[in-house]
C-alpha cells in the first residue's frame, strides 16, 4: 500500500482540491500502539470464522440483529475478531486500533484515523439506530471502544493532506 502511494505522481502544490477514498469493505487493518500493522487483513470472502459465527448466532443472534441489522456471518469484523482471539491470541492482544482499508490509506495521507458510517455498518460493532459504535456488540469480542476510530458521514471532510503526503 505504501509503495502505491509513493508511485503516485506528486500534485502541483495547491492543485489538489479534494480526494475521495474507496475500497472493498470489511477489511480490518489492525494496528498496534505504534500505529504499525499487526497482520494482513482478513478479507470479506474469508470463511475462517464459521465456528465463531455459529456461537454468536446461538448466543446473541437477537441482540446482533436488533442492533446491527445483520446476522453473524464470516463477512463481518466481529466474528473475524473472535476468530483472532481464539486462534491468534498474541496478535489479538496487540490490537490498539482497528481501521479499515480505505481509512488506513486516509490515515497515511492525513494522519487522521476515522471511519464513515457505511464502513462501520459492515463490522457488526455498529448500532444502526443510534449511529454509533455499540459497546454491547464490541464487548462480545472484548474490543475496547477506544480502539475504534471516530465516525463521520461518508461525505464529510475526513482530514487534510500532511506535508509529507
Amino acid at each position: 500500500m505504501c509503495a502505491l502511494l509513493q508511485e503516485m505522481q506528486p500534485a502541483k502544490r495547491g492543485s489538489l482540491l479534494a480526494m475521495a477514498m474507496d475500497s472493498y469493505t470489511h477489511g480490518a487493518v489492525l494496528l498496534d500502539g505504534n500505529m504499525e500493522v499487526i497482520r494482513p487483513t482478513i478479507i470479506w470472502t474469508d470463511q475462517r470464522s464459521v465456528k465463531e459465527c455459529a456461537q454468536l448466532k446461538a448466543d446473541y443472534a437477537g441482540t446482533i440483529l436488533d442492533t446491527a441489522f445483520q446476522a453473524p456471518a464470516p463477512t463481518w469484523t466481529l466474528p473475524q475478531m473472535l476468530w483472532m482471539r481464539n486462534n491468534e491470541p498474541k496478535n489479538y492482544s496487540r490490537i490498539r486500533h482497528i481501521s479499515f482499508v480505505k481509512d488506513y490509506v486516509r490515515y497515511l495521507l492525513t494522519g487522521e484515523l476515522a471511519c464513515d458510517t457505511i464502513e462501520a455498518q459492515g463490522t457488526l460493532f455498529y448500532d444502526i439506530r443510534k449511529s454509533c459504535w455499540s459497546e454491547e456488540l464490541c464487548g462480545l469480542a472484548a474490543i475496547p471502544m477506544s480502539s475504534l476510530p471516530g465516525l463521520a458521514r461518508p461525505h464529510d471532510i475526513a482530514g487534510k493532506l500532511t506535508v509529507s503526503a
